[in-house]
């Protein structure tokens, strides 16, 4: 199957690569980017188990991620995608996250408006779910500006990774009705 890039007026989203390891390495150890983020990883080898769960969501149709790149000079920017790809329900859960040098740019919203539309175009999604941890005012608020609405608070349901700290999940979704492609 080939997979689906994307393109936007400054983003190319495209199939995470091998080459995309060192990338995929430094954000999700990069202290400013794993602070509200589910996975965190200590070095290259570890970070490769990451490169091999997105080639696995994407072959056994559980997702997909893109890597959002610069469409002019290429460089490498963050990624967004989807998992827990639940097709008898039409339902999937959203993932994100840009390289800190990337934030404030409207990168992700720019990346985030193209995923979804493949997602309620492409895939016939009718729910796009997102959890976010408790504080992560950023990620609220552009999934607010896409039209997710809050559904509510699952308490202390998660430990974080490392910190051996129960934390609390916020719950927002999107249904393909309530999307409207220019707004985020």
């Amino acid at each position: 199957m080939l997979f689906p890039n994307q393109t936007t007026a400054r983003l190319a989203l495209r199939h995470p690569v091998p080459k995309d390891l060192d990338h995929v390495f430094k954000g999700l150890s990069d202290p400013a980017v794993i602070e509200h983020y589910g996975i965190a990883y200590r070095s290259k080898d570890e970070a490769r188990a990451q490169m091999d769960w997105y080639e696995y969501v994407w072959t056994n149709e559980e997702g997909l991620y893109w890597v959002i790149a610069d469409k002019e000079s290429g460089a490498f920017l963050g990624t967004v995608g989807f998992f827990n790809w639940m097709h008898p329900n039409r339902k999937a859960e959203l993932s994100f996250w840009l390289l800190p040098a990337a934030w404030g740019k409207g990168y992700m919203q720019e990346a985030l408006a193209a995923a979804l539309r493949y997602a309620f175009g492409t895939m016939e999604l009718n729910r796009v779910e997102a959890l976010v941890e408790h504080g992560n005012t950023r990620a609220e608020r552009l999934l607010l500006q896409a039209g997710f609405k809050k559904e509510g608070t699952l308490r202390e349901c998660e430990v974080k990774e490392d910190a051996d700290k129960l934390i609390s999940l916020e719950m927002y979704g999107l249904l393909a009705r309530e999307f409207v492609p220019g707004k985020v």
